[in-house]
């Protein structure tokens, strides 16, 4: 299970990362950090950050081999990655997106655009964990059985987006989507 407010920030410049992790830190999330990606992968293994906060490339963080080996990995393909990339050419974003990447923040860049991306990426993770499937199981009823307006009334109190999948005995289907009631 991933930790929210949890963020692995990932630099092998030592006085940047703690630079950076003292301004997370200010801004509420919880920080640990590596020095490389193979540091960064071994912390992902023992604690699911809600974020990866990443060099795109230095020396000793291959960010677009971390995220390939984050998005591909089926426990911890979730975990938005942001990148802090070098320049804002258009090839080094693609890469950058080609990777997995959820986010770019070109740097040099302002402390609080990286903490504003950090919260939005995470908000997103949080959306998305509460209205998972695996948040609300399947079920199967009978129409016959049940008021189907009192039915998308109970629901559209509890969640804010949902999808009800129709089918009828012959076969026939189709799909219902709410979205904010």
């Amino acid at each position: 299970m991933t930790e929210p407010h949890q963020v692995l920030l990932i630099d092998n410049d030592e006085q940047k990362r703690h630079f950076l992790e003292i301004s997370l830190r200010r801004a509420g999330f919880e920080v640990t950090t590596a020095s490389s990606h193979h540091e960064a992968l071994a912390q992902v293994e023992r604690s699911k950050p809600g974020l990866v906060v990443s060099e795109l490339h230095t020396p000793s963080v291959d960010g677009v081999s971390l995220c390939q080996k984050l998005k591909a990995h089926q426990d911890m393909a979730g975990i938005p990655v942001l990148f802090l990339a070098p320049d804002d050419r258009a090839s080094t974003h693609a890469r950058a997106r080609a990777a997995g990447a959820d986010d770019i923040v070109t740097k040099p860049a302002f402390i609080r655009d990286i903490v504003d991306r950090a919260r939005t990426l995470i908000a997103n993770l949080e959306h998305h964990t509460e209205a998972s499937p695996a948040a609300f199981p399947a079920f199967r009823v009978s129409l016959h059985d049940v008021d189907l307006v009192g039915l998308l009334e109970d629901i559209t109190d509890q969640v804010d987006r949902f999808v009800l999948d129709l089918q009828q005995g012959n076969g026939t289907e189709g799909s219902l989507t709410v979205s904010n009631g």
